[in-house]
């Protein structure tokens, strides 16, 4: 099956939750209102295939093939702490560090590789604080980009066995046949030493 996105949130909003048991944590761009602060917000920013994908060979009765391949993907993940006073000023710093660290722990790798997650390098963190539009009011916010990388499988149903190849090769080892009874189209070079 290609990447199965449902779960890979899952297992994302299963390991920040954990982490932060008393922040709420929610995915961005929900027509919700979100919940007080602080809170924080997950996103799935891109994704990318990281290079080619391998088609395994053809399952021998069936004729199906595997693909399969790796896919990379940015997490993003906003803290946001709400007005900012002398007392609060950084604790959405806190908040993502906390995140931040729990890459570290062996535990909390094995939980997201169980959910089909790789954790792969920490992108940085970022000080969004800054005036809320429309307002007065300062607003705590930061910000930590996490790459990840999950995998596709697919089935290319019926890729075909080649059961038999005929042929003949002459003396100077140029070949020409069919595979299966079709054609091969081309000649082959075959060293007929």
């Amino acid at each position: 099956m290609s990447a199965d996105w449902s779960t890979i949130r899952t297992t994302l909003w299963t390991w920040a939750s954990g982490v932060l048991s008393t922040v709420p944590v929610i995915w961005a761009e929900q027509n919700a209102a979100p919940p007080a602060t602080p809170y924080v917000t997950l996103r799935i920013a891109s994704t990318t295939q990281e290079g080619q994908d391998a088609q395994l060979p053809p399952d021998p009765v069936t004729g199906d093939a595997e693909i399969v391949g790796n896919r990379e993907f940015t997490l993003e993940i906003q803290a946001f702490g709400g007005d900012v006073s002398a007392t609060t000023f950084g604790s959405t710093l806190d908040i993502i560090s906390q995140l931040r660290s729990s890459l570290e722990v062996q535990s909390i790798r094995q939980q997201l590789r169980d959910g089909n997650v790789i954790y792969v390098d920490v992108l940085g963190s970022t000080n969004l604080s800054g005036i809320i539009p429309d307002t007065t009011r300062y607003e705590d916010r930061h910000a930590l980009d996490v790459l990840m990388r999950t995998w596709s499988e697919v089935t290319d149903a019926d890729a075909g066995v080649i059961e038999k190849v005929e042929g003949t090769a002459d003396e100077s080892g140029e070949y020409a046949g069919t595979a299966s009874g079709t054609p091969l189209g081309r000649t082959l070079n075959v060293d007929a030493s």
